[in-house]
């Protein structure tokens, strides 16, 4: 059932926990804790753009079910201690990770400003394109066999670590990675 809800320039203090949006847009929100997703009961196409995520972690996605085709655009992640973006193991398929800055994320449970624990070989993450990393831990890190990503044309200053790492990579049937131009 498509919810078509728009959510717009709310604030968040506590955060929120999302599951079963369809249709589903995040304009211009600010959040103090993380917005957390899962895909139970059928989370699909939701736009997430123009928001601000300023608390240890940004935006969670939990391993109930797969949330889909989720667009994740223009945000601004500043200061998480701990992420950015935290995907778990089989939470999602689709996402698109588009012009978003990750700013100052050095705390000492931090491993990247992106973050995919294990893919499982799935289609997660389609694209991770066109975002700024300034003063991060570390870029970029998808874990066990991603397929069908497009990493491209990201900038990195003042990583501690490394910018991009695709950790663990299976056999993995039709995996088609594109790492450019970063």
């Amino acid at each position: 059932v498509n919810s078509n809800i728009l959510i717009d320039s709310c604030y968040f203090a506590n955060g929120a926990n999302i599951a079963g949006l369809q249709g589903a847009r995040f304009n211009n929100c600010s959040f103090a804790n993380p917005l957390t997703l899962s895909g139970q009961y059928d989370t699909k196409n939701v736009i997430i753009q123009g928001c601000n995520f300023s608390g240890a972690r940004g935006i969670n996605f939990i391993n109930t079910a797969y949330a889909e085709d989720i667009t994740i655009t223009n945000c601004n992640f500043i200061g998480n201690a701990e992420h950015g973006i935290y995907l778990t193991w089989n939470s999602v398929l689709r996402t698109r990770i588009i012009n978003n800055e990750f700013r100052n994320i050095t705390g000492t449970s931090a491993v990247a400003a992106i973050t995919h624990a294990n893919s499982d070989s799935q289609d997660a993450i389609s694209l991770i394109v066109n975002n700024r990393f300034v003063n991060c831990k570390a870029g970029i890190f998808l874990n066990q066999g991603c397929k069908n990503n497009n990493i491209s044309s990201n900038s990195f200053n003042q990583i501690s670590g490394w910018c991009i790492d695709t950790g663990t990579v299976a056999a993995v049937n039709g995996l088609c990675n594109i790492v450019t131009g970063n």
